[in-house]
């Protein structure tokens, strides 16, 4: 596909992401997924992080509610960066949950609006593996696949002909 923001042809496009500033691909596709994966990860320690302070400001009846040596504005501060953590994680979750999505079914966002069955879908974890390489760590590590199981170009069909 070609992306009218950046000007390129994309193999396997998914999307322009304004967040990378970059399209995601057949080459990034991946590292999209866990850059989702590890700042939801981050979001909810952050959020989590808070609970005693958000709990010292709401459920307290003191008058003069102190956590650890932060000031009332601090606790504050951090207990406002806990709910837009909190909230992001919730965004960043749908959009993490539908790539999972796209990707057990082996479409892109784009292929969404192709009707008909997906020809090269072959499973969930053999698309998986066609996306993240064969299974091993590296699934969850920003490097390059160990084994990767397609060059771009070409992919196995779940009919007895092979596309190209």
């Amino acid at each position: 596909h070609h992306c009218a923001v950046c000007g390129k042809c994309v193999m396997r496009m998914d999307h322009h992401c304004p967040w990378v500033g970059n399209c995601v691909g057949v080459n990034n596709h991946k590292y999209f997924i866990l850059m989702l994966l590890y700042a939801i990860t981050a979001s909810l320690i952050y959020a989590f992080s808070a609970t005693p302070i958000l709990e010292s400001m709401f459920f307290t009846t003191k008058k003069h509610r102190t956590v650890g040596h932060m000031t009332a504005h601090q606790q504050s501060l951090f207990g406002m960066g806990a709910v837009l953590a909190a909230s992001f994680s919730v965004g960043m979750g749908l959009l993490f949950f539908s790539h999972l999505w796209l990707m057990a079914v082996n479409r892109t966002s784009i292929e969404v609006a192709y009707s008909g069955t997906n020809p090269y879908s072959l499973g969930i974890f053999q698309n998986a593996q066609q996306l993240l390489g064969m299974w091993g760590i590296d699934w969850l590590l920003p490097i390059p696949p160990f084994e990767r199981l397609t060059d771009g170009l070409s992919y196995r069909c779940s009919r007895e002909e092979e596309r190209n």
